[in-house]
């Protein structure tokens, strides 16, 4: 159907501007053919309009045809196009109609006055083979002034291949002409949030039709503005469903669209496992000549994989679930056998419980180990799966009242999780031996004993060893769960090389059960113990690989990532960046509380956010942290994070000055007395031993009672060098400075000082010098008195400069380099070049006294006495750049 100039009732005053593809049009790009190919519903004809309107202005002829079926034939064709064309000519030529003359086509479009575009529509109408041919053969005969734009569901038959060969092809797909973020902004402005707005994005991929099927939903009241955001998928309108059946399944080969429905019991999936459950040859070659993209196409995160928008998923799930309940069944009973193939428990328990088979879920479920799964696939899966049984089964099966123990252990209630597992060993015990039930049974009472934080002897941990050793089914998964366990149990009584063995063991048999899961919590582990022991670059690679692995296939499990920022939090805090660690603690802290009970996270979770509020100058607001982390100890009964919480605050009071208050908390934990550090080591966990000794050799040495602090302090240094325990040997050691310097043993005090800023891995721990506040500047202002920097290696001195710069009126401005006037930063420049004060006058024109004047004033505001030091701290600030 040919028209003149048609597109202006596809244009309103809801049409959304798009200047990002207004340059795509002939007008602009001067390209011979645009072609416009995506599924129904993505705007081709309003963009069209938009694109003739504008051609309009600038004075270009338009033409208008619309293809419907009967221009399958080729004289009809022709006949509709010359009659369109000849309309456009200022007078009768007296050209008549002959027909599909290509000769005939030319001359007409050679007398056109001037520039012409003709937009062709519904190009995927066009079948036969001629008349494809005589349209390409059309646009090549075709004058230099006429312009051709196509718009057609994707798969037409239009050749373009010579077209783009030589540059004269503009292609415009669904990638292009879905809505971006700002376009859909500008569609929904002032009725959704942002968060809101990626999410209906995300679930759309951006496709026209369905936001604006969505956006009057919104202005007619229909839905509630969030709604539709809360569920799984945007809430399907009667008017878009009929625009999906009409114009997008009605235009598919029914084969391709009975088979994209069957596969709709996915979101994704492989063509080996399209053609296993819908027990179909010809899956491939059905699924490689759909173009919907984006609507369903290839998967980039499955390998040969495919997936659906879940929009039109929804869609398809709606239709698949309009078929008869047997033809289901059939469906879901093959997914089940396929994922068991595929030795993946989770989504073939889900599809067993759609095919309503509650016998063989059980079965399954006894077989993959329910506890496995948990600890495998993540505690939030676990416990989808478990509650789809019926409570009957779920209070007498002990796979069952195991996993639901975990569930219970890792929400904090301790209590229910006791009982459950109570019952489940009662369960045991009626049905005789059962070495399996035995297995899990012991895992879970081992798990019971790191999250309640009992104390494990060595001769405990040994006599898991053995028995797991004989129990242990032979599988990857379970040898890599032992040697998790054992990971954790050597690493609570500070055996670090066991720890990190066993961890790398674990890590290995992960891998080669393909458990992802497991394996960012060996990550976890690996970090803790390299940051203990004193390599934070392999600390950080850990934590880097375990946060790669959350974001790729883990994404929506926020306690997960919650648990590796807390640790990034502790490790930007120790390396001291201490914006970071505060900005990615208070993001994730309250995520941990909610979703893990580990005493350790906790631990290091609490101490850095109240860390980081303190440095922040916020000291109520740091108690206010420990005291919440106390609360959640007292309510889950776990009394070792308690007390190290309220050593913690012990520390704050210290640092603070506070040591009234820091005395009666030391009364209250009975901590009036030195320590016996052999005792308390044996007795507690290493940290909470450590963390005392450091506590109140810290407190001593500001009450004046340096020799008692430095007697302990010596004692419990030499376990931890030997249990190479790094990190707190170094805290210890830090001390160690102190105190010797409060005694007056200088040159000891400095010879420790330079031994520690001469290694690498000291160096890394910067929180550990500066956390210590003015007592340590102190230190360190007096040691560059009583040494020649020119003769220390660069690094140390670089270390003594970063060093000085915390706390220093540099660091308390929010813009450092403002502190120096432009005068006296050129005469910093000048000193970092190495220049004397001479030429540094002669090179700014001034003279030696008032280089000395800008010199002075430097120093003042750096808070440094030389001019090595004002060059050092300057680039610790960010002042100058390092060389």
């Amino acid at each position: 159907m040919a028209h003149r100039q048609p597109y202006a009732y596809l244009l309103n005053e809801g049409t959304i501007e798009r200047p990002r593809l207004l340059s795509l049009s002939p007008v602009y790009s001067q390209k011979k053919v645009t072609l416009l190919e995506a599924p129904p519903g993505f705007g081709k004809s309003v963009l069209m309009a938009q694109w003739a309107e504008d051609a309009g202005f600038k004075g270009y002829e338009l033409s208008w045809y619309r293809i419907s079926e009967e221009d399958n034939s080729r004289p009809i064709f022709f006949s509709n196009l010359f009659n369109l064309l000849k309309s456009s000519l200022p007078t009768d030529t007296g050209m008549k109609n002959t027909g599909d003359s290509l000769e005939k086509f030319r001359e007409l479009s050679a007398r056109l006055p001037r520039k012409h575009i003709i937009f062709i529509h519904n190009l995927e109408h066009l079948r036969d083979r001629k008349v494809i041919t005589a349209l390409n053969n059309m646009v090549d005969h075709s004058g230099l002034s006429v312009f051709f734009v196509f718009a057609g569901n994707a798969g037409n038959m239009l050749p373009v291949s010579s077209y783009r060969a030589h540059n004269q092809l503009t292609h415009v797909g669904a990638a292009s002409l879905a809505f971006t973020a700002e376009e859909t902004a500008s569609l929904f402005t002032g009725m959704l949030e942002n968060q809101d707005l990626d999410v209906l994005l995300e679930r759309t991929a951006g496709w026209p039709v369905a936001l604006w099927y969505q956006k009057c939903r919104f202005e007619a009241g229909e839905d509630q503005i969030l709604t539709p955001l809360e569920t799984e998928g945007i809430q399907l309108s009667p008017d878009l469903e009929e625009f999906i059946e009409e114009q997008v399944m009605m235009a598919l080969d029914p084969s391709l669209g009975d088979l994209l429905t069957s596969l709709s019991i996915f979101v994704k999936f492989t063509i080996k496992q399209a053609r296993f459950v819908c027990d179909g040859k010809d899956v491939e070659s059905v699924l490689m000549k759909q173009r919907l993209f984006p609507l369903f196409g290839m998967a980039e995160d499955v390998p040969d994989g495919f997936g659906f928008t879940p929009l039109f998923h929804q869609f398809l799930r709606k239709r698949l679930l309009a078929r008869d309940a047997e033809s289901l069944r059939c469906l879901h009973k093959r997914a089940t056998d396929w994922f068991i193939s595929q030795n993946m428990p989770l989504d073939a328990l889900r599809h067993a419980a759609q095919a309503g088979d509650m016998a063989h879920m059980l079965d399954l479920f006894i077989s993959f180990g329910g506890v496995e799964i948990g600890l495998r696939e993540g505690v939030e899966a676990l416990e989808d799966i478990v509650f789809l049984f019926s409570v009957e089964i779920a209070e007498s099966e002990p796979q069952l009242l195991f996993s639901r123990v975990l569930i219970y252990m890792k929400d904090g209630k301790f209590a229910i999780a006791r009982s459950l597992l109570e019952r489940a060993v009662q369960r045991i015990a009626s049905r005789g031996e059962d070495p399996s039930l035995e297995y899990y049974q012991s895992i879970v009472v081992m798990l019971m004993a790191v999250y309640e934080d009992k104390h494990v002897s060595r001769e405990e941990i040994n006599r898991y060893e053995e028995q797991s050793r004989q129990a242990m089914p032979g599988r990857f998964w379970s040898q890599g769960w032992f040697n998790n366990l054992l990971c954790m149990m050597y690493y609570a009584v500070g055996d670090m090389d066991k720890a990190r063995e066993a961890a790398t063991i674990s890590l290995e048999f992960y891998s080669l059960a393909d458990a992802a899961y497991s394996q960012v919590f060996m990550h976890v582990h690996l970090a803790l113990i390299n940051n203990i022991t004193g390599d934070l670059l392999q600390s950080s690679r850990d934590l880097a690989r375990a946060r790669e692995i959350c974001e790729k296939q883990f994404a929506a499990d926020a306690g997960l990532s919650a648990i590796v920022t807390v640790l990034q939090a502790d490790l930007d805090l120790v390396l001291g960046k201490e914006g970071e660690a505060r900005q990615k603690i208070v993001s994730s802290l309250e995520r941990v509380e909610e979703h893990e009970g580990w005493v350790e996270l906790f631990i290091r979770g609490y101490v850095t956010g109240s860390l980081t509020e303190f440095i922040d100058g916020s000291p109520d607001q740091a108690h206010a942290v420990l005291d919440r982390g106390c609360a959640l100890a007292v309510r889950r009964k776990l009394p070792r994070l308690e007390r190290i919480l309220e050593i913690q605050k012990l520390d704050l009071l210290t640092l603070s000055g506070d040591l009234e208050k820091a005395r009666l908390l030391m009364t209250r934990l009975s901590l009036e007395h030195p320590p016996k550090v052999r005792a308390l080591v044996e007795e507690a966990s290493f940290q909470e031993a450590y963390r005392t000794v450091l506590a109140w050799s810290r407190y001593s040495i500001r009450e004046g009672r340096q020799d008692e602090a430095l007697k302990l302090l010596d004692e419990v240094s030499g376990i931890q060098d030997r249990e190479k325990h790094f990190s707190f040997y170094l805290k210890s050691a830090v001390l160690k400075i102190l105190a010797l310097d409060g005694l007056g043993r200088k040159e000891e005090a400095d010879d420790l000082f330079r031994k520690l800023a001469s290694g690498a891995d000291s160096r890394a721990y910067v929180h550990y010098f500066t956390g210590e506040g003015k007592s340590f500047r102190s230190f360190v202002g007096n040691h560059i008195k009583r040494v020649t920097l020119s003769q220390l290696p660069p690094e140390v001195v670089s270390f003594i400069g970063t060093l000085m710069a915390d706390g220093n009126e540099a660091s308390s401005m929010s813009d450092p380099a403002n502190i120096l006037t432009p005068k006296e930063y050129e005469v910093l420049q000048n000193l970092s070049a190495g220049h004397s004060n001479k030429v540094i006058a002669l090179t700014m024109d001034l003279s030696e006294t008032t280089v000395k004047f800008h010199m002075r004033n430097i120093f003042s505001k750096l808070g440094v006495q030389n001019r090595m030091m004002a060059v050092e701290v300057a680039r610790a600030k960010n002042i100058l750049t390092s060389p």
